[in-house]
Protein backbone atom coordinates (compact mmCIF):
# COMPACT_ATOMS: atom_id res chain seq x y z
CA UNK A 1 0.00 0.00 0.00
CA UNK A 2 1.36 3.43 -0.53
CA UNK A 3 -0.03 6.22 1.53
CA UNK A 4 -0.28 9.85 0.32
CA UNK A 5 -0.45 13.17 2.82
CA UNK A 6 -1.19 16.36 2.30
CA UNK A 7 0.75 19.49 4.66
CA UNK A 8 -1.13 21.82 7.03
CA UNK A 9 -1.19 25.60 6.24
CA UNK A 10 -3.07 28.16 8.57
CA UNK A 11 -6.24 26.42 10.00
CA UNK A 12 -6.70 24.13 6.53
CA UNK A 13 -5.38 20.87 6.32
CA UNK A 14 -5.74 18.55 3.21
CA UNK A 15 -6.04 14.77 4.22
CA UNK A 16 -4.43 11.45 3.56
CA UNK A 17 -5.16 8.67 0.93
CA UNK A 18 -3.87 5.44 0.24
CA UNK A 19 -3.41 3.09 -3.01
CA UNK A 20 -3.77 -0.05 -2.75
CA UNK A 21 -2.76 -2.69 -4.75
CA UNK A 22 -0.43 -0.48 -6.62
CA UNK A 23 1.52 -3.25 -7.92
CA UNK A 24 -1.28 -5.83 -8.23
CA UNK A 25 -2.06 -9.38 -7.73
CA UNK A 26 -0.86 -12.53 -9.72
CA UNK A 27 -3.31 -15.09 -10.76
CA UNK A 28 -2.02 -18.09 -11.75
CA UNK A 29 -4.58 -19.95 -13.67
CA UNK A 30 -3.82 -23.91 -14.36
CA UNK A 31 -5.04 -25.21 -18.02
CA UNK A 32 -5.97 -28.80 -16.28
CA UNK A 33 -7.54 -27.57 -13.09
CA UNK A 34 -9.34 -23.74 -13.92
CA UNK A 35 -11.22 -25.04 -17.51
CA UNK A 36 -14.44 -23.49 -16.76
CA UNK A 37 -16.40 -20.71 -15.38
CA UNK A 38 -17.26 -23.33 -12.20
CA UNK A 39 -13.72 -23.96 -11.23
CA UNK A 40 -12.09 -20.67 -12.23
CA UNK A 41 -9.96 -18.48 -10.11
CA UNK A 42 -12.12 -16.23 -8.45
CA UNK A 43 -11.29 -13.06 -6.35
CA UNK A 44 -13.11 -10.32 -5.06
CA UNK A 45 -12.04 -6.67 -6.08
CA UNK A 46 -13.21 -3.82 -4.53
CA UNK A 47 -14.46 -0.43 -6.98
CA UNK A 48 -11.91 0.98 -9.26
CA UNK A 49 -10.67 0.12 -12.75
CA UNK A 50 -8.13 -2.64 -12.86
CA UNK A 51 -4.96 -3.44 -15.54
CA UNK A 52 -4.66 -7.35 -16.80
CA UNK A 53 -1.54 -7.93 -18.62
CA UNK A 54 0.07 -11.72 -19.25
CA UNK A 55 3.35 -11.87 -17.27
CA UNK A 56 5.60 -15.49 -17.37
CA UNK A 57 7.80 -17.38 -14.55
CA UNK A 58 10.61 -14.35 -14.88
CA UNK A 59 8.09 -12.15 -13.35
CA UNK A 60 6.94 -14.21 -10.86
CA UNK A 61 4.02 -16.00 -12.50
CA UNK A 62 3.48 -19.96 -12.31
CA UNK A 63 3.11 -20.28 -16.13
CA UNK A 64 4.18 -18.58 -19.61
CA UNK A 65 1.58 -20.23 -21.66
CA UNK A 66 -0.43 -23.45 -22.17
CA UNK A 67 -0.97 -26.26 -24.77
CA UNK A 68 -3.97 -28.28 -25.43
CA UNK A 69 -2.25 -31.61 -26.90
CA UNK A 70 0.16 -32.68 -24.57
CA UNK A 71 2.59 -30.01 -25.41
CA UNK A 72 2.86 -31.56 -29.28
CA UNK A 73 3.66 -28.42 -31.86
CA UNK A 74 3.50 -29.01 -34.81
CA UNK A 75 3.09 -27.26 -38.77
CA UNK A 76 4.26 -23.60 -37.37
CA UNK A 77 5.40 -20.77 -39.79
CA UNK A 78 9.15 -19.94 -40.05
CA UNK A 79 8.69 -16.83 -37.55
CA UNK A 80 7.38 -19.66 -34.70
CA UNK A 81 3.33 -18.32 -35.15
CA UNK A 82 0.45 -19.70 -37.10
CA UNK A 83 0.79 -23.63 -35.85
CA UNK A 84 -1.72 -26.02 -36.39
CA UNK A 85 -1.36 -27.44 -32.87
CA UNK A 86 0.84 -24.78 -30.13
CA UNK A 87 1.38 -23.04 -26.99
CA UNK A 88 -1.28 -20.26 -26.76
CA UNK A 89 -1.86 -17.42 -24.57
CA UNK A 90 -5.80 -17.29 -23.99
CA UNK A 91 -8.05 -16.69 -21.17
CA UNK A 92 -11.39 -15.51 -19.95
CA UNK A 93 -12.13 -12.75 -17.41
CA UNK A 94 -15.64 -13.03 -16.24
CA UNK A 95 -17.05 -9.91 -14.15
CA UNK A 96 -19.77 -10.94 -11.90
CA UNK A 97 -22.95 -9.71 -14.07
CA UNK A 98 -21.81 -8.94 -16.82
CA UNK A 99 -21.14 -10.81 -20.27
CA UNK A 100 -17.47 -12.55 -20.04
CA UNK A 101 -14.15 -11.50 -22.18
CA UNK A 102 -12.30 -14.25 -23.84
CA UNK A 103 -8.89 -12.44 -24.51
CA UNK A 104 -6.87 -13.88 -27.18
CA UNK A 105 -5.02 -13.40 -30.59
CA UNK A 106 -6.22 -16.59 -32.15
CA UNK A 107 -2.66 -18.08 -32.83
CA UNK A 108 -0.47 -20.67 -31.72
CA UNK A 109 3.22 -20.61 -30.97
CA UNK A 110 5.89 -22.68 -31.06
CA UNK A 111 7.09 -22.62 -27.76
CA UNK A 112 5.31 -20.73 -24.23
CA UNK A 113 7.63 -17.35 -24.43
CA UNK A 114 6.61 -17.12 -27.54
CA UNK A 115 3.17 -17.26 -26.56
CA UNK A 116 3.54 -14.89 -23.93
CA UNK A 117 5.27 -12.15 -26.09
CA UNK A 118 2.24 -11.58 -28.13
CA UNK A 119 -0.45 -12.36 -25.07
CA UNK A 120 -2.98 -10.09 -25.15
CA UNK A 121 -4.19 -7.94 -21.58
CA UNK A 122 -6.97 -6.29 -20.81
CA UNK A 123 -8.70 -4.07 -18.20
CA UNK A 124 -11.94 -3.88 -16.45
CA UNK A 125 -13.71 -1.65 -14.54
CA UNK A 126 -16.18 -2.17 -11.10
CA UNK A 127 -18.54 -0.03 -9.24
CA UNK A 128 -18.50 -2.27 -6.42
CA UNK A 129 -16.99 -4.68 -4.84
CA UNK A 130 -17.73 -7.35 -7.09
CA UNK A 131 -16.73 -11.14 -7.74
CA UNK A 132 -14.18 -11.34 -11.01
CA UNK A 133 -13.64 -14.90 -12.37
CA UNK A 134 -10.43 -16.18 -14.07
CA UNK A 135 -9.84 -18.70 -16.06
CA UNK A 136 -8.88 -21.13 -19.52
CA UNK A 137 -11.58 -22.31 -21.97
CA UNK A 138 -11.11 -25.84 -22.62
CA UNK A 139 -13.75 -28.57 -22.74
CA UNK A 140 -11.51 -31.42 -22.37
CA UNK A 141 -8.36 -30.49 -20.30
CA UNK A 142 -7.12 -33.77 -19.44
CA UNK A 143 -4.09 -33.29 -22.61
CA UNK A 144 -3.21 -30.00 -21.39
CA UNK A 145 -0.27 -28.42 -20.29
CA UNK A 146 1.02 -25.17 -18.53
CA UNK A 147 -1.65 -22.35 -17.88
CA UNK A 148 -1.80 -18.26 -18.09
CA UNK A 149 -0.35 -15.71 -14.92
CA UNK A 150 -1.68 -12.64 -15.04
CA UNK A 151 -1.05 -9.39 -13.29
CA UNK A 152 -4.27 -7.89 -12.01
CA UNK A 153 -3.44 -3.94 -11.15
CA UNK A 154 -5.46 -1.23 -9.78
CA UNK A 155 -5.40 1.87 -12.04
CA UNK A 156 -5.20 4.98 -9.03
CA UNK A 157 -8.02 7.61 -10.37
CA UNK A 158 -4.91 9.94 -11.89
CA UNK A 159 -4.64 12.63 -9.37
CA UNK A 160 -8.09 13.35 -7.84
CA UNK A 161 -7.24 13.74 -4.43
CA UNK A 162 -4.17 16.42 -5.20
CA UNK A 163 -7.06 18.46 -7.44
CA UNK A 164 -8.85 18.40 -5.25
CA UNK A 165 -6.89 19.71 -2.29
CA UNK A 166 -4.87 22.21 -4.74
CA UNK A 167 -8.37 23.74 -5.82
CA UNK A 168 -8.98 24.62 -2.44
CA UNK A 169 -5.64 25.55 -1.40
CA UNK A 170 -6.08 28.01 -4.64
CA UNK A 171 -9.29 29.11 -2.89
CA UNK A 172 -8.00 29.64 0.65
CA UNK A 173 -4.90 31.91 -1.01
CA UNK A 174 -7.71 33.73 -3.19
CA UNK A 175 -9.35 34.82 -0.33
CA UNK A 176 -6.84 36.67 0.90
CA UNK A 177 -6.05 38.48 -1.88
CA UNK A 178 -9.67 39.76 -2.49
CA UNK A 179 -8.83 43.41 -4.19
CA UNK A 180 -12.42 44.41 -3.03
CA UNK A 181 -12.14 43.69 0.56
CA UNK A 182 -11.53 47.13 2.99
CA UNK A 183 -8.06 47.17 3.82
Amino acid sequence: MIKICTQTWGALTLFCFSIVNAHGNIIDIDSIANNNLGNAVSISFAPGRYDVTPIGTSNGGAYDAWNWNFGIVADCDGSGANCRKGWINNYIVKVDGAPEQRISDGIKYLDPLLALDNALGTSFTLTAETNVSFYIPDLVPLDNEGGISLDVTAVPVPGAAWLFGTGILGLWRFRGNNPTEAA
